[in-house]
């Protein structure tokens, strides 16, 4: 399943520390978006750990599931071209 995770962090360590973790799991959507391919377990864990990182007072961390249905649906516009993920064929 694909999930969008998006943030609001004001501090940049934080901020810093917080896309690196999402970047091992996913790509960069905007600057403080990032779509996970990742299975529901994993996506747990992965917000827990993000949790970790950020200041409940001042920042905020949000995880959408994205169905396949839903996934296929998204409209895509701009420079970025069509929000998809890279296929690599292993030999």
């Amino acid at each position: 399943m694909k999930y969008l995770f998006c943030y609001d962090i004001s501090e940049p360590k934080r901020l810093a520390s917080v896309a690196k973790i999402l970047n091992e799991k996913g790509f960069r959507v905007q600057y403080s978006f990032f779509c996970c391919d990742i299975d529901k377990e994993t996506a747990t864990l992965l917000f827990q750990k993000l949790e970790k990182e950020i200041d409940v007072n001042t920042d905020s961390l949000h995880m959408f599931p994205i169905c396949e249905k839903c996934f296929g649906k998204i409209w895509n516009f701009g420079k970025k071209g069509i929000l998809s993920f890279p296929h690599f064929l292993m030999l």
